[in-house]
């Protein structure tokens, strides 16, 4: 199970109080910016608080490598 923040579920409300629409309970603000491991969360790329962007944590993902051998050069005769 991945960590995440309740500030990017879609169950979070978020206007007069905090509200998790699962657990049915108010929450700290403090609590739903905090990284957890909730199993109910349903991921959303939109921020609750609208104070940032969501950001995928960096990945280092290595670059194709181009394999020439055993490649044919196409030419064309006109």
């Amino acid at each position: 199970m991945v960590k995440h923040q309740c500030r990017y579920c879609t169950l979070l409300v978020v206007g007069n109080g905090i509200w998790c629409g699962y657990k049915q309970k108010t929450m700290s603000e403090p609590a739903t910016k905090r990284r957890n491991r909730c199993p109910f969360h349903e991921f959303c790329e939109i921020d609750a608080y609208g104070e940032r962007d969501w950001e995928p944590d960096k990945i280092t993902i290595q670059a194709p490598t181009i394999e020439l051998e055993g490649q044919m050069r196409l030419e064309l005769c006109v």
